[in-house]
C-alpha cells in the first residue's frame, strides 16, 4: 500500500521507513525527504556559506581536527 518507503543512505544502505499515517484524496503526499545527513556533510555550507568563514579559516579548522567527516574515538 506504499506505507513503507525505501531510503538509501550512503553509509547504511537502503532501509524501509514509514511514510504518512493517513492519506487524504485531496491532499498531495509529502514524500520522505531523504536519509539522515552524514557526519560533517554540511560543514562547508554552514560555516562558509551561512557564517561567512573564509576558505583558509575552514581549512584550518579541518587541519586542527575541529571539524571533519570521520568520527574518531579521541574526539573530546
Amino acid at each position: 500500500r506504499g506505507f513503507f518507503e525505501p531510503i538509501t543512505h550512503p553509509e547504511a544502505g537502503t532501509h524501509l521507513y514509514p511514510g504518512p499515517l493517513a492519506r487524504f484524496s485531496e491532499q498531495p503526499l509529502s514524500p520522505v525527504r531523504g536519509p539522515a545527513p552524514t557526519l560533517g556533510q554540511h560543514n562547508h555550507e554552514l560555516l562558509c556559506g551561512l557564517l561567512g568563514l573564509s576558505e583558509a579559516e575552514y581549512e584550518r579548522l579541518e587541519a586542527d581536527g575541529v571539524i571533519g567527516t570521520v568520527y574518531t574515538e579521541d574526539a573530546t
